[in-house]
């Protein structure tokens, strides 16, 4: 009797479990939190699985003293299945946590009031993308999770200048602090340093934080449709249009991009490193550059390490090109920028 109910509980939680998940990924559409909770519910029943199915089959069978290997080899995978989850969980609690206890300083009414008691922005940084030629987003990072440390020594404000002095015309600063080691200070001393339009770098993950960059005195947001679904990112770019702030819209495939376009997004960007293994791919942008409306701002992120590789973008119909390190490490930043403007108008030419 033990074996049969314990059998049949196992196969209904796994079912349910995994059935769960799976419709969860498949309803995201665009990816969104949703996806990393169905992620999480796979995650969770197929490394339950590794132990459960050889425990029901040994209850069934010959008893669990047979099944000894089995049931430690399925053990010590759903060990590891579980650090995963766990890790997913912390990641989506980490980027809650910042936005609750900004909360607890000042509420969600009071920061949207004084948001909203601003002049109203007029999409400076949109428009800033949309001169003639190819436009340059230089990025202030002290690291990024694909290479690590890349500024030891992180004069971020003198950085900026340097972009501003060599002819940026927007500047990208990162406030996320786990994986960047940003933070809203660095971004509101570069404010206070520079005058060119510059867009608030983080993940986006709740109203609270569009509030929080038009106090800060950012012209754009990052909202990143792996994080969004269409619904949700419908609402954000609803709330940056009254605002005055331009939405960069990050994009990695065909659905997403889909999405964007369904949301209404005006700037697209689609980042080419492969978010799984980190490596880049510049035919990601090539793919999906006729996915893109031709009134909409098509941006290339991600992956530029010198002035070829400006041109291969500019070929292929970016309008602005956002890079980081590249220009991060250049020693003489003005002749780097310089090397690039170049390729993109040697391409133009051609």
């Amino acid at each position: 009797m033990r074996a049969i109910i314990e059998t049949v509980f196992d196969i209904f939680y796994l079912a349910t479990v995994l059935t769960v998940g799976i419709r969860m990924i498949r309803g995201s559409k665009s990816g969104s939190q949703f996806k990393l909770f169905g992620l999480m519910a796979v995650v969770l029943g197929a490394g339950d699985s590794f132990h459960l199915v050889p425990r029901a089959l040994a209850l069934c069978t010959t008893g669990l003293e047979n099944y000894a290997v089995p049931l430690g080899l399925g053990k010590w995978i759903t060990s590891i299945t579980m650090t995963v989850f766990y890790v997913i969980l912390f990641h989506i609690w980490r980027e809650r946590y910042r936005v609750e206890e900004a909360k607890k300083k000042l509420s969600p009414e009071e920061i949207r009031t004084q948001a909203e008691h601003l002049p109203k922005g007029d999409f400076r940084f949109e428009k800033a993308l949309k001169k003639k030629g190819m436009s340059f987003i230089c990025e202030v990072k002290k690291a990024s999770p694909s290479k690590g440390v890349i500024a030891e020594e992180f004069p971020y404000t003198e950085i900026a200048r340097a972009y501003e002095a060599a002819g940026a015309d927007c500047v990208s600063v990162l406030t996320e602090p786990k994986w960047f080691l940003g933070s809203d200070d660095i971004f509101r001393e570069i404010r206070e340093a520079i005058s060119i339009p510059m867009i608030r770098k983080d993940f986006t993950v709740d109203p609270y934080q569009i509030y929080e960059a038009k106090l800060m005195g950012a012209d754009a947001v990052l909202l990143i449709c792996a994080l969004l679904p269409t619904k949700k990112l419908k609402e954000y770019l609803a709330i940056c249009e009254k605002l005055g702030l331009t939405a960069l819209v990050e994009t990695h495939d065909e659905a997403e991009i889909a999405s964007a376009v369904e949301a209404g997004a005006r700037v697209i960007g689609v980042n080419n490193r492969n978010l799984k293994n980190f490596t880049v791919d510049f035919s990601n942008s090539a793919k999906l550059r006729s996915l893109i409306p031709e009134e909409a701002v098509f941006v290339a992120e991600s992956g530029v390490k010198d002035a070829s590789d400006v041109g291969a973008l500019s070929a292929i119909g970016a309008d602005a090109v956002l890079v980081g390190e590249a220009l991060m490490r250049a020693a003489d930043k003005q002749t780097e920028l310089a090397r690039f403007r170049e390729a993109a108008d040697e391409q133009n030419q051609d």
